[in-house]
């Protein structure tokens, strides 16, 4: 998970593909990491037109493995309040507060709810990470090197079968304390849509584990 802040805040939005904003096949695939072996997925906020999150559709060859946050948040020594934390434990505990105020997360993988979400929580390991955020990331994290310490709830997939999938996921936070100075509730809320065809390769082989279902959640 701290390789995906790690990703995100390497994107130029203004030269690179931005997944945040691209919905179709480049959209996903700047998001291809280890030659293939694994896809970052994004969530983003809602259509201001529509309200509906936005519908990411793309091709992924078969053995990719899939890794996405279903609501994340990060904190670092490098940027203002209410993110900034001038240590590990300052960072982790400003992580860990902006998650402790999620009030809904919601999964679903090919037409089934995937229950109590909240079991998937994780923050990062001991000693958090550090990044170098280049200029006009997705996040506006101040251009340079940095440590952070992030939260959230991460879901990663593998063994999809061939054949197309459909993830929705979506997650929402009430921040208000954290921004006093807004003259309403501050409420964080992200999610997407994601229609991924998973492409057979020439021969297809699945251990007996896995002939009874599309996917597995690690």
């Amino acid at each position: 998970m701290d390789r995906w802040w790690q990703w995100a805040f390497s994107i130029n939005t203004k030269i690179d593909t931005n997944p945040f904003t691209e919905f179709d096949q480049d959209g996903c695939d700047v998001g291809l990491q280890d030659n293939g072996k694994l896809l970052f997925l994004v969530g983003t906020g809602r259509d201001e037109v529509t309200g509906d999150f936005p519908v990411h559709k793309c091709d992924v060859k078969k053995g990719t493995s899939i890794l996405f946050p279903i609501l994340n948040a990060e904190c670092s020594n490098v940027e203002p309040e209410p993110f900034f934390g001038a240590t590990e434990d300052d960072q982790r505990e400003c992580a860990n507060d902006f998650i402790d105020a999620t009030d809904e997360l919601f999964l679903k993988i090919d037409g089934h709810e995937v229950p109590n979400p909240e079991q998937y929580r994780i923050d990062s390991p001991a000693g958090g990470f550090d990044f170098n955020a280049v200029e006009n990331n997705p996040f506006g994290i101040p251009v340079g090197d940095g440590h952070a310490v992030s939260d959230g709830f991460w879901i990663l997939l593998k063994n999809l079968k061939p054949g197309k999938h459909t993830i929705e996921f979506s997650g929402k936070a009430d921040w208000s304390q954290f921004f006093p100075q807004s003259p309403q509730p501050f409420i964080f809320e992200a999610g997407a849509t994601y229609i991924l065809d998973v492409q057979p390769s020439e021969k297809s082989y699945y251990p007996n584990d896995y002939q009874q279902q599309n996917y597995q959640i690690y």
